[in-house]
């Protein structure tokens, strides 16, 4: 059974379609729950058939371990297959898909390194003499390869050739590898086949030989390796930071999360009009009064924003149609239902423009595994000159109103008076924007807080790379996923000892947010009051923050890694009117009470400690979710997006590992060797080096 992949379906707002990406995965939950439940079983118990069938592949006494683990996966996914719950029912099938997948490389390669062994007997017998010199030449050709992927080696633990471990991806368009970050090079999970070296079997026979383990690779106790940790300081044990969290009320991290946001809506000499949510992640303080603000949003929203003033590198000259008006806009009061937006009309001068596009930020490696087509991640950058003694101004300016009739000096004094209490409230607005980044940028400046690499206000750790490390290297050893294990020999001990420090260093760990936060401003064109203020926390919960969901007390955030290197577009995301955008990394599913619509793209999302984690790109409508009394609750499924990939991780679609980036600040080139661009190495490009910002002073 194959997967399919999930596609994404964007709907530009006209004057009767909302913008925003709506996710529609490879079936939607049908109206009757239980329903979309039961398909789930049949699925698993399609897999499960297969079980006898699969397991007498591997009879042979050299592929008992590979059996094993197969056996064990397939033990688990009976358990699951009696669950009445979507999560549980749904990991299990990617997970048995992944181990079928995983006991095939793992034969294969199994086979090859035998393979490899009689050959090298036949050599021996012919060659005699010469056995010492074609020993030496092996030894070369297994350093080489190693060399190949020296990016990779803490992590493969592997000494073969990528370009002969390849996955078969053939069949790309419909199946995609789920959590894992290299199949056939997972020698640190103690459940899998270790292929450390091929060097050992060069002249043993083509027969399974039982050898005895050395001193560092005999299984300890839990005793002996919490003794061995104690004697050994200097090693780093991999452990998930406690969670706190800021505020005692929901209510008082949507406000944090508004405050920072702004509408931007904008139409078209054709009509059409185009909407998102932008927060501001940085500024430039030009003077007292003037600022040059960093906006940021998604990129499929900062995508339809471009003109005359574009930056020539952003610049998109096959789009034909013109940006006409644009406008600012925020709400009085988001807490209220009936709450009135207020908006400013932008004179073309105050045109805000993109800066930094999201897309072809790494290097040409990467940019051939994309059969160098464009590629991007949902993260942008908008810039806007603000002036805070002129902003409140109305819209005509005083040259223009002496040149008007006295009849319509007089109607036009009238809304210019309204225009400018209106432009007050959104200058006010703003001014909070800059506050509210001040006390982020100061509550996170020693780095010392969970999911933080680095003294920027941001989480510069990302979660995906936290499971995906416990998934494939520590592996889960439970059903519900909470418990991982830890590496139960002194050779894994120490590999985990520098996989830990090369990829996390002294970060405090979590697995997923505690809980999340987002809010945004969704748009429909065709309502009286088109912008409205939506959230993902149930309106009786704004006052509590023991959950955010009714009767859903463990949040829910998980990691997604099947998008990587697909068109996820229906359409949109093409920039310059070329052939549709490839995704680039990793996204997060979410859970929300309120429904996502479009307008609310680039919306803010923080964590419990009021982390920024990532930004709200697409919705893929109502999930079933089994709650807290044990009955089902229809949950809007959100969809978001980090900031930064800090470890790489395979993927099959593209048959190579995703590399590491950092979309804000890909400057370190020691953890982020691949990447290129960066919302701060644009700034470097624009402003140069010298330029300094709230963020990088």
């Amino acid at each position: 059974m194959k997967l399919k992949k999930l596609k994404i379906s964007l709907s530009l707002i006209s004057t009767l379609s909302t913008f925003g990406f709506i996710l529609s995965a490879c079936k939607k939950p049908q109206a009757d729950n239980m329903n979309y439940i039961n398909e789930l079983k049949n699925q698993l118990k399609e897999l499960l058939d297969s079980e006898t069938k699969e397991l007498a592949k591997y009879n042979k006494s050299k592929y008992e371990e590979i059996r094993q683990a197969l056996s064990q996966v397939y033990d688990k996914a009976k358990e699951a297959s009696h669950r009445n719950d979507y999560y549980v029912l749904y990991g299990a099938k990617q997970e048995l898909e992944s181990a079928i997948k995983l006991a095939k490389t793992q034969k294969e390669k199994l086979d090859k390194n035998n393979d490899s062994s009689n050959q090298s007997n036949n050599d021996n017998e012919v060659i005699g003499n010469d056995n010492e010199q074609n020993n030496s030449e092996s030894d070369l050709n297994d350093s080489t390869d190693q060399n190949d992927n020296s990016n990779h080696s803490e992590l493969n633990n592997n000494g073969s050739n990528q370009n002969n471990n390849k996955v078969d991806n053939s069949n790309n368009d419909s199946d995609t590898t789920i959590g894992i970050i290299k199949p056939e090079t997972d020698s640190t999970n103690s459940n899998n086949i270790e292929s450390d070296s091929t060097d050992n079997n060069q002249n043993q026979p083509n027969n399974h030989i039982e050898t005895k383990p050395g001193p560092n690779d005999q299984t300890l106790t839990n005793e002996e390796i919490n003794n061995y940790y104690a004697t050994h300081s200097e090693l780093k044990r991999f452990s998930l930071a406690n969670q706190t969290k800021t505020y005692s009320k929901n209510s008082d991290y949507l406000q944090s999360n508004f405050n920072r946001s702004i509408s931007l809506i904008w139409n078209f000499d054709d009509g059409s009009v185009t909407a998102g949510t932008l927060w501001l992640l940085d500024y430039h303080k030009q003077s007292n009064a003037k600022y040059k603000l960093f906006f940021a949003t998604n990129y499929h929203v900062a995508l339809e924003l471009f003109g005359t003033n574009d930056y020539s590198f952003n610049a998109q000259p096959n789009r034909t149609k013109k940006v006409k008006d644009v406008f600012i806009g925020v709400a009085d009061d988001w807490r209220n239902k009936h709450s009135k937006f207020k908006y400013k009309k932008l004179r073309k001068e105050q045109f805000p423009k993109t800066l930094f596009l999201g897309h072809n930020f790494m290097d040409d490696k990467v940019a051939s595994l994309f059969n160098n087509k464009r590629y991007y991640t949902e993260f942008s950058v908008i810039e806007f000159d603000y002036d805070t003694e002129k902003f409140a101004e109305p819209y005509i300016t005083a040259k223009e109103y002496a040149a008007l009739s006295k009849s319509d000096q007089k109607v036009v004094s009238q809304a210019a008076k309204r225009e400018k209490e209106d432009n007050k409230l959104i200058k006010q607005h703003i001014d909070k924007a800059i506050t509210e980044l001040d006390i982020s940028i100061n509550k996170f400046k020693d780095g010392s807080h969970n999911m933080q690499l680095n003294s920027l206000p941001y989480a510069t750790m990302d979660y995906g790379s936290v499971n995906l490390y416990i998934n494939n290297y520590l592996t889960r050893s439970n059903d519900d996923n909470k418990v991982f294990n830890q590496p139960n020999t002194i050779n894994k001990i120490i590999k985990n000892d520098a996989d830990i420090k090369k990829f996390f260093a002294d970060t405090k760990l979590n697995a997923k947010p505690l809980t999340d936060y987002f809010i945004g401003f969704p748009y429909e064109i065709n309502k009286p009051n088109p912008s409205l203020v939506h959230y993902n926390v149930s309106s009786n919960l704004l006052s509590s923050n023991d959950k955010i969901i009714d009767n859903l007390s463990n949040n829910v955030f998980v990691t997604q890694d099947v998008n990587n290197g697909y068109a996820i577009a229906s359409h949109g995301a093409m920039f310059n009117n070329e052939p549709k955008g490839l995704f680039y990394g990793l996204t997060y599913s979410m859970l929300s009470d309120n429904s996502i619509i479009g307008g609310m793209s680039g919306s803010l999302v923080t964590n419990e400690d009021n982390l920024p984690i990532g930004l709200l790109f697409a919705s893929d409508g109502k999930i079933p979710f089994l709650g807290d009394d044990n009955t089902y609750k229809n949950v809007n499924n959100a969809l978001m997006v980090g900031f930064s990939l800090n470890v790489p991780f395979w993927s099959s679609k593209i048959n190579n590992y995703v590399e590491p980036y950092n979309i804000i600040d890909g400057t370190n080139k020691a953890r982020y060797p691949h990447q290129t661009n960066s919302y701060r190495q644009t700034l470097h490009k624009v402003y140069g080096n010298d330029y300094k910002t709230a963020l990088f002073k």
